[in-house]
């Protein structure tokens, strides 16, 4: 499953919502972000997300999803590989 969001705030509070997504113990991967300044107030910035998140059937050994090349942001990457099939 995918969810994609924007969020509008300083860059400061940008990056401990990131660094929260990354060390969440539930399944969420960072897929994708998009980041730009906002022009009008100074240290603001806007941001695109998007997540995805991974489910998996008892007794399975399913492959992970590989991701799309050049979709992650530079230096934004996923906390380790995730086993687990995608449904949806």
């Amino acid at each position: 499953m995918r969810v994609s969001f924007a969020v509008h705030c300083d860059y400061p509070r940008f990056k401990r919502l990131l660094r929260a997504f990354e060390a969440s113990k539930s399944w969420l991967v960072i897929r994708d972000v998009a980041i730009s300044r906002d022009s009008g107030q100074p240290g603001q910035v806007q941001v695109q997300v998007e997540l995805v998140t991974y489910f998996a059937e008892r007794g399975e050994d399913p492959a992970p999803e590989k991701p799309a090349p050049g979709k992650a942001a530079d230096g934004v990457k996923a906390k380790g590989a995730v086993s687990a099939r995608r449904v949806g």
